[in-house]
């Protein structure tokens, strides 16, 4: 009766679920069925509240179809019209309802997931790095590639990143072993560097690697890279600027989440150069259209700074003289 009740709420994943099973559904999400319920109850009052109060028209999608919509859209992160089709969802419909989502889920999943560990804890549970035995966490900063932002030049060159050759943004984030995020920074432009970043958050490291009186001895294993799980976290971000920064945290909750449920077990180096790879060739690519589109626009100028040929047919004033000496 409770299986026939919750396919009754949540028709979208019903159908889903019934068509694939569980194979499906880690492929739109990661998650699979019993997984997913359990990401559901961590949010569910939040998302249920969300639906449920004020006045006017209520959601005709249930919160669990939306929670379960807005896992797919992060993790392939395709157009709005193309997830549209998918879930049969008018496109503005859609994307409101995924915005609502992340607004709703990132405030409560964000505290719960991404939390702050003390080298005790570390030791005792036998997650601490083997290569450096002194360090707390591993802290990188991640480039995501971005829209050239609207409005004037000057505006815009703040988001270009030299390195990458391409626009986009920057944040920092602390990793600790076996692989969970323990911290997350906002977004900077894709021109500020990697050690001002860093500087700039000084008191925050400070804080995290204060000493306690439980703390013990430094040694261990070594944390694997951030895994590719979510698209919206390294394809070029097609959203607003203001809603980066929530996708972010986002995101890197819902990757410790899991983490939590089947932790990583070898090291995703190759990803990473293959995403580093990738920026490169957007860039490669970028510089050979512009560099195409400006020779193109010189080989117009040439042709139209040209002389006109001699006209074969004489001019008016000609005929008209011609006439007369006739």
């Amino acid at each position: 009766m409770e299986e026939e009740a919750s396919d009754a709420e949540s028709p979208i994943l019903a159908e889903v679920t019934a068509a694939g099973g569980d194979e499906t559904l880690k492929g739109m999400t990661k998650f699979s069925a019993p997984e997913l319920d359990a990401l559901w109850a961590l949010v569910e009052p939040a998302v249920t509240i969300a639906w449920t109060q004020g006045r006017g028209r209520k959601p005709s999608i249930s919160g669990k179809d939306a929670l379960f919509v807005t896992l797919t859209v992060l993790k392939h992160f395709d157009t709005w019209q193309k997830h549209a089709i998918d879930f049969n969802i008018g496109m503005s419909t859609l994307e409101k309802m995924v915005h609502r989502v992340i607004r709703t889920i990132e405030p409560v999943q964000y505290p719960q997931m991404v939390k702050r560990v003390t080298m005790a804890n570390q030791v005792e549970s036998g997650n601490a790095f083997r290569n450096y035995p002194h360090a707390h966490y591993a802290t990188d900063i991640k480039f995501q590639p971005a829209y050239r932002p609207s409005g004037r030049f000057t505006e815009q060159k703040v988001y270009f990143s030299a390195k990458h050759k391409i626009y986009g943004f920057k944040i920092e984030c602390s990793v600790a072993p076996p692989g969970l995020a323990v911290d997350v920074s906002d977004h900077s432009p894709g021109s500020c560097s990697d050690v001002t970043m860093m500087l700039d958050r000084l008191t925050v490291h400070r804080q995290m690697l204060r000493k306690d009186d439980t703390s013990g001895p430094e040694m261990g294993g070594e944390p694997p890279q951030f895994p590719d799980m979510w698209a919206a976290t390294y394809a070029t971000f097609k959203w607003n600027e203001n809603r980066f920064d929530s996708v972010a945290r986002l995101c890197t909750a819902l990757t410790n989440f899991h983490i939590g449920l089947m932790p990583l077990r070898a090291r995703d180096s190759d990803h990473y150069d293959m995403v580093l790879a990738k920026y490169q060739s957007m860039g490669d690519r970028v510089r050979t259209q512009r560099a195409r589109a400006q020779r193109h626009y010189r080989m117009r100028q040439q042709l139209r700074s040209r002389p006109a040929p001699y006209a074969t047919r004489p001019s008016a004033s000609q005929r008209e003289t011609q006439c007369d000496s006739d």
